[in-house]
């Protein structure tokens, strides 16, 4: 798959949103048991909130990127509760005269991956619901494999998520001196980095066996040359939780 090219941009923050509460009950493709799931109150993947620990992630991450990026041109959300508190939160950490201008916009194109009927299941559900499915993950290629009812990274890849890197040109002008900030979500962000670094299918299922999953609130930075090819410049950085 070809690597987008941005020429309207100077660089590009990609964050994660800060501990939820699913993170929290649900650290695993589904809960433990039916207490925990109870815990988590909501039965909608979006509208789960943050905790106070994600809260507090995502001001240090708002402090650490004031001095990375002193005016970002626009801050963009998935929509999810989560994500819309972390950049929320963000924002919080830049002057009044400053957050008063930033634009903050929603993107449903950098939302969560679906992960299908599981989502909400214990482990005994989905063991008894669908017995084949511990095999078929062990079996199948993790970047290409389809969550029962849900997507595979490789369709977020070649739909959404390349599409909304090219929707990123339309916010640039002619100086190219801009910053944008996106808060999104695990996977999607793996996927984000497959497009703009030009990873292969090999080494994309290499960072999803080895577990390189984004840490809540961690941010992963791009500057852009004149050809508008991305340039990693650190990637799951995490901010002191410290003024």
């Amino acid at each position: 798959m070809r690597t987008p090219r941005i020429l309207s941009l100077k660089s590009l923050v990609l964050v994660r949103h800060g501990e939820s509460v699913l993170n929290r009950q649900r650290p695993s493709f589904c809960f433990k048991d039916d207490d925990h799931r109870k815990r988590v109150d909501v039965f909608n993947d979006r509208q789960c909130p943050l905790t106070d620990l994600g809260r507090r992630q995502a001001r240090a991450a708002g402090r650490g990127l004031r001095k990375l990026i002193p005016f970002p041109a626009q801050v963009m959300h998935s929509g999810f509760t989560r994500t819309l508190q972390t950049a929320q939160e963000l924002l919080g950490a830049y002057p009044k005269d400053v957050r008063a201008v930033i634009p903050l916009s929603e993107n449903n194109l950098v939302r969560e991956r679906d992960s299908g009927y599981m989502g909400f299941m214990t482990g005994a559900e989905v063991a008894a619901a669908f017995p084949w499915n511990r095999e078929m993950w062990r079996r199948r290629d993790p970047f290409t494999v389809v969550p029962v009812g849900g997507e595979s990274l490789a369709s977020m890849c070649e739909g959404r998520l390349f599409r909304f890197l090219e929707e990123l040109q339309v916010l640039g002008d002619e100086s190219r001196d801009i910053s944008v900030v996106v808060v999104s979500h695990g996977r999607s962000i793996q996927c984000l980095r497959y497009l703009l670094e030009g990873w292969s299918h090999d080494r994309m299922n290499d960072e999803l066996r080895g577990k390189n999953h984004p840490p809540n609130c961690s941010a992963t930075s791009y500057i852009f040359d004149s050809l508008g090819r991305a340039h990693l410049q650190f990637a799951h950085k995490v901010f002191s939780k410290r003024p």
